[in-house]
């Protein structure tokens, strides 16, 4: 009997949920009801139904419904100080997601009035002035919000992001200390110092922290393959190889560490075993342009010209003028296709791009493309211009 009624009431208010849902989207007026309060003739809710709906809104990235529903709920006398305050936030997130952001922070400014002490609203503020162009004043909001909770990590994150942004390092670095003093297992707050002290320079910092996350999280394949960045970066070259390879035994079609653990051969004369590791992730992504570059510069070192010019052909319409600008992919493909040829020194790329765009595996979206890229007229190449395309 008491499961059955049980059952009733958590379907009543389920229906009263999609009710008031229907409703407040569609922008007709509902009463809403403390939850002690006895049903309504009129289509209501209680205060929790409506919020679950803000938040189904905000989810949904349905920000004017969120607001509207907020706003029903600012209109009711009932509520408490400390709930106002959260409403208040809440449709300041929606606002803020709209960039209406002086309407937004006015509610803030609201919702801090009424409750000092509300974490999300200092927060959101910082958001807020982060949108707005305003850093040192996100920073002073999100100080007071991380001040009041300091256990949020969206905080501490977003946090350290602007103390590395604005060159206060060691602040961001004193930031995850803090964490790691109120939770010594914490993975996050080892990895975000161990990148924090690689930025630094202090590679044998970095990875005693990160060592103590993979101590911590041993079957975690990206702390794995961070250990090894920061090995081959600092050097230690084989001992990256390790840390690449156990991060592949974890997870083997994790490329990332493949196309790492390929740079790392590569680095030890291993050319094999490098071209193996890159070919698998081209395999996977063709068009990864640091990888075919690694992999065209292992072609040109072991005097596979050919090869080599068509993974920089591919590197250079996958990664734009971007590439192009690099010296090294165009003054060597110029060399190779500039050898049969008495043009200017762009016909030789011009070349390479016309014979990458035969290649299912190379074609950018236009033959204009290739004229972009190549930096010449199409109308006076005799390699760029390309129709019935």
């Amino acid at each position: 009997m008491g499961a059955s009624r049980g059952r009733a009431s958590g379907l009543r208010w389920l229906v009263g949920l999609r009710l008031a849902a229907a409703i407040v989207v569609a922008g007709a007026p509902i009463t809403v009801q403390p939850a002690t309060a006895q049903p309504a003739d009129q289509p209501s809710a209680t205060v929790e139904q409506v919020g679950e709906i803000i938040r189904l809104c905000l989810a949904g990235q349905y920000p004017a419904a969120a607001v509207r529903a907020c706003d029903v709920l600012l209109a009711q006398d009932f509520l408490s100080s400390e709930d106002r305050s959260r409403f208040l936030t809440r449709s300041a997130v929606a606002l803020n997601g709209q960039r209406l952001l002086d309407e937004a922070r006015d509610r803030l400014h609201r919702a801090i009035e009424l409750h000092g002490d509300h974490a999300p609203a200092h927060f959101h503020l910082g958001i807020n002035r982060l949108y707005a162009g305003d850093v040192a004043s996100a920073i002073e909001s999100l100080e007071t919000a991380h001040a009041l909770h300091p256990e949020a990590m969206s905080t501490v994150r977003l946090l350290s992001g602007l103390y590395r942004q604005t060159d206060a390092a060691d602040r961001a670095v004193a930031l995850w200390n803090g964490v790691i003093e109120r939770d010594p297992d914490s993975v996050i707050a080892r990895s975000a110092l161990a990148g924090l002290w690689l930025a630094l320079g202090e590679a044998d910092r970095a990875l005693a922290h990160l060592d103590a996350a993979v101590t911590l999280d041993p079957a975690n394949h990206e702390l794995a393959n961070t250990r090894g960045t920061i090995l081959k970066q600092s050097g230690h070259i084989e001992q990256a190889l390790e840390a690449f390879s156990q991060a592949l035994k974890i997870a083997p079609d994790f490329l990332v560490a493949r196309a790492n653990r390929g740079q790392a051969h590569a680095l030890l004369g291993n050319d094999a075993l490098a071209l193996a590791d890159f070919s698998a992730v081209l395999e996977a992504l063709p068009r990864d342009v640091p990888t075919l570059l690694n992999r065209g510069n292992l072609h040109h070192h072991r005097g596979d010209g050919e090869a080599a010019a068509r993974d920089w052909a591919i590197a250079a319409v996958a990664g734009g003028e971007r590439i192009m600008r690099l010296f090294q992919v165009r003054s060597h493909l110029a060399g190779h296709y500039d050898g049969a040829f008495d043009g200017r020194p762009s016909d030789g790329l011009a070349r390479a791009i016309a014979v990458c765009a035969w290649d299912p595996d190379c074609r950018p979206p236009s033959p204009q493309t290739y004229c972009d890229v190549a930096g010449v007229d199409p109308c006076q190449s005799p390699y760029v211009h390309i129709e019935g395309r």
